[in-house]
């Protein structure tokens, strides 16, 4: 058999890969895979003119990646990594899908032959406080000034946050909350909302809230007596990134004994 004649019975590679989100940035979230072509052929092929594509379930391009192009090994399975950049759009997505379609040239003793090849892999939504913390965490402090006033207690609560990651953080739906706390009960005395706040990377933020306590809710604020066992000031909200749905929740609180009160 000729050359020419083997040639007319080329095999159709066969493509497969997987891909990861490794990173988020200031410019959006890095991934990163492997393309396997497994060439069944007794010649070198090249791989050619690829266009690649990640989109949402709504068929939303999020993403890209660099080019990817080199040589297809005779009789094995070659490998050709790659990386590309997701915008913050693609955390939002309940699946993201990452397309590959290109071909699988043949040019040798005046052969010229392409094969279509194409494949698609779901990329993971990835957890966002994994990408921007890994061993790190959200610092968080409460601190309590309480002045003695007309009307009752005029409680300033003062939190201080501090940013780990490389992104600026939003905090929303900020709570702080007042409560006595007996056994297993808990009874309100005072809630208010704080401002949201953005904090910027590797840097801390404060802010606080006032709370005026009148003292009847402070001397009532017992179950079935008094005073309780403690009172608790807790401090609940979210954080995330500008225009990403993900949040991360976080509370925190602090038990102060009702004893330093009568002091």
């Amino acid at each position: 058999a000729s050359f020419q004649d083997l040639f007319n019975n080329i095999s159709s590679p066969t493509i497969s890969l997987l891909a990861e989100v490794t990173e988020i940035t200031g410019d959006g979230v890095l991934f990163k895979g492997i393309v396997s072509v497994e060439n069944p052929n007794f010649f070198e092929m090249s791989l050619e003119n690829f266009t690649t594509r990640v989109e949402t379930e709504k068929g939303e391009s999020v993403g890209e990646i660099s080019k990817l192009q080199g040589k297809i090994l005779p009789n094995t399975t070659s490998q050709f990594a790659f990386n590309g950049i997701l915008s913050y759009d693609a955390l939002n997505a309940k699946i993201l899908i990452l397309r590959f379609r290109g071909n699988a040239g043949i040019h040798m003793m005046g052969i010229d032959k392409t094969i279509e090849l194409s494949t698609m892999a779901q990329i993971p939504i990835p957890d966002i406080k994994e990408l921007l913390f890994h061993n790190e965490s959200l610092g968080i402090t409460i601190s309590l000034d309480v002045k003695v006033r007309v009307r009752g207690f005029l409680t300033t609560i003062g939190l201080t946050l501090y940013n780990p990651s490389k992104i600026p953080l939003q905090a929303n739906d900020l709570l702080c909350s007042i409560y006595g706390l007996t056994g297993g009960h808990q009874k309100m005395i005072a809630q208010k909302s704080m401002e949201p706040t953005s904090v910027e990377p590797v840097e801390v933020d404060y802010l606080e809230a006032q709370l005026l306590v009148p003292y009847i809710k402070i001397f009532t604020s017992g179950t079935k007596k008094i005073f309780p066992d403690w009172f608790v000031i807790e401090i609940e909200g979210n954080f995330s990134l500008v225009g990403v749905n993900q949040s991360i929740p976080v509370s925190i609180n602090a038990t102060i004994n009702p004893h330093l009160l009568r002091s």
